[in-house]
């Protein structure tokens, strides 16, 4: 359970450095070509153990006044992803906390095991 845990912590971190990296791709101005921004899902899966689901954050995209952008429209607005720094960065420290929360669950299990072995023998 917690390898799986792991897993979705990683790619939390992944998806999240993602799209800070991304945060400013206005694409060129045609329909479609904007960054489209994800999100991590949680889910819980039988019998035990977790996985990761990426949805899209929606809206993908919003519409940013900058009139010298080179994709900017007739009115000077440029469509630029819909990504919040602040919400990515609480995603990557979310991410961080799991991932050593996971670890700990498995080092623990570890030792545990060992102190099994080490009174059977």
């Amino acid at each position: 359970m917690a390898l799986s845990g792991l897993a979705v912590a990683a790619k939390r971190a992944f998806v999240s450095a993602n799209n800070i990296v991304n945060t400013y791709s206005a694409g060129d101005g045609q329909a479609g070509s904007v960054f489209k921004p994800q999100t991590v899902e949680q889910v819980s899966v039988s019998p035990a153990g977790v996985r990761a689901v990426t949805r899209p954050i929606t809206p993908a995209s919003i519409p940013v006044y900058s009139p010298d952008h080179p994709a900017a429209d007739e009115d000077g607005l440029v469509q630029m992803p819909n990504v919040s720094l602040e919400r990515e960065i609480v995603n990557l420290k979310m991410a961080m906390i799991s991932y050593r929360a996971n670890l700990k669950v498995i080092e623990t299990a570890d030792e545990m095991a060992g102190e099994v072995l080490d009174r059977l023998s």
